[in-house]
């Protein structure tokens, strides 16, 4: 991780923003309210990096309700064992996914759970999470679901001319050795992280500035000036980040 400070202004963030700026988003932060319900078992395909490969899992699914009348599905694996622990299982991450910004989290379709340690991901309108992973209850936890959720929106736009012009422009911009990208993570896999890496340092910046250092505040804003006009542009309803 490096350090905030003079050190910030010269090496990239390694390996990522949640990593680099867990205190941008608290437990201690508004969780929209939601209900949750019992569906019952189904049949459910989904992903698990245990395997690297789509299963197909009697899930137990849960109907989780948000605010807005936003609904997703929480679909727990059975390897849990009891509606119970699944729903034990679920709710370990439903307070982080109600800390997300609107314009992310309306777009949660699915919450997967699994038992194990593996990486979280996201995209196709989803979240997969592993209950026993060590970031559960780390300072970055909420950040890092923040990131997961992005994937949905660089799906949308990462690919896009105007995303991509952005890119350029920062790179040529940035004299700072760091390409134009916010994080090594970001830099190395600029098709695939890009956007949740730059999406999550535009969410702190614009709405938990007060809680970044100085420095931090300029290493994204001199690293990543047209991206952030980008996200400035989408007007992104962010509630409950800010409050």
């Amino acid at each position: 991780m490096a350090s905030a400070g003079a050190s910030a202004q010269v090496e990239q963030w390694n390996p990522g923003v949640a990593v680099n700026l867990p205190h941008g988003i608290l437990e201690s932060d508004v969780s929209v309210p939601r209900t949750v319900s019992y569906l019952g078992r189904k049949e459910r395909t989904v992903f698990d990096r245990r395997v690297d490969k789509m299963i197909t899992i009697d899930a137990y699914v849960f109907k989780v309700t948000w605010p807005n009348g936003e609904t997703s599905e929480g679909i727990i694996n059975p390897e849990f064992g009891s509606r119970y622990n699944a729903r034990a299982a679920l709710n370990i991450f439903l307070p982080a996914v109600g800390r997300l910004p609107y314009c992310l989290r309306k777009r949660i379709a699915e919450i997967k759970v699994h038992k194990g340690d593996q990486a979280f991901g996201g995209g196709d309108n989803g979240l997969l999470f592993y209950s026993e992973r060590d970031r559960i209850g780390q300072p970055e936890f909420d950040e890092i679901v923040v990131h997961e959720a992005a994937h949905d929106l660089g799906q949308q736009i990462g690919d896009t001319q105007a995303w991509k012009n952005a890119q350029a422009a920062d790179k040529v911009q940035d004299t700072s050795g760091r390409a134009g990208f916010v994080s090594v993570y970001a830099r190395e896999n600029p098709t695939r992280e890009d956007v949740s890496e730059s999406f999550l340092a535009w969410l702190l910046l614009r709405k938990q500035g007060e809680r970044l250092t100085f420095d931090e505040r300029t290493y994204i804003e001199s690293t990543i000036p047209n991206r952030l006009k980008y996200l400035d542009n989408w007007n992104c309803n962010t509630y409950p980040v800010g409050l």
